[in-house]
């Protein structure tokens, strides 16, 4: 059993509208064997605007199912998602909801992770409501002892509800990391991304890069090694 509770609070220069999201979720998973688990999600939400922005109450009930290979682990889900507007003025939105991830076991120096997923994206407000579908590869790449590589990258197609709007956005992020020592390791990055809209003032490019430093120093007994990867996606 889980529940959020989300608020946002806009300065009033950026003229967005505040909101609350109470959000209440079940979940149960039932495991046949090492290789064959199920799992059942229900979850039921309410998000209130301060403004014109019309209130709306959603709910999403969803069934998965886990194979766990020698090499391979598979899993695949899918659902249905209903959002109701208190403004009689938008019309409500069922939505199929889906998911599937496949993910390498057992390589001594690759993984692959492969991920899709469909849904009504949730957080925004007016007309700005769509179904996405995603889809994302990475790649984690031992290269020498205490250094990793990792490319990511993904596609997005948002189609949105209330408006006559369709958009593609391709990413992609090269990033290393070094384990210096057990408790320390740095990592860097470049990457890049780019939206094509059906609405060309909503078009962009970006390119950033960046750097860190990960410090986890052990207090107690025991001396826990750190991830060789602090800025991990999946």
């Amino acid at each position: 059993l889980g529940y959020n509770n989300v608020r946002i609070d806009y300065k009033e220069s950026l003229g967005g509208e505040d909101s609350v999201e109470n959000r209440a979720i079940i979940q149960y998973g039932y495991r046949f064997d090492r290789a064959n688990a199920i799992d059942f999600n229900y979850q039921y939400w309410t998000v209130n605007y301060d403004g014109l922005y019309s209130d709306y109450d959603s709910q999403q009930a969803k069934v998965s199912y886990e194979r766990q290979g020698k090499k391979l682990l598979l899993k695949a889900g899918t659902g249905w998602q209903g959002r109701t507007f208190d403004d009689g003025s938008q019309y409500d939105i069922n939505n199929f909801a889906w998911d599937f991830m496949l993910r390498t076991k057992g390589m001594q120096k690759t993984e692959l992770i492969f991920r899709a997923d469909g849904n009504l994206n949730s957080w925004s407000s007016g007309s700005g409501y769509y179904n996405a579908t995603k889809l994302a590869l990475t790649v984690n790449r031992d290269i020498v002892a205490n250094l990793q590589g990792r490319f990511y990258g993904t596609y997005l197609n948002s189609n949105y509800e209330f408006i006559d709007r369709d958009d593609d956005t391709w990413s992609f992020e090269i990033s290393l990391a070094y384990t210096v020592t057990r408790w320390m390791a740095v990592a860097g990055a470049v990457g890049s991304e780019n939206r094509d809209s059906s609405l060309d003032t909503e078009d962009y490019d970006n390119v950033y890069g960046f750097a860190m430093l990960s410090f986890v120093y052990p207090i107690g007994t025991g001396t826990p090694k750190i991830s060789p990867s602090p800025y991990y996606r999946m």
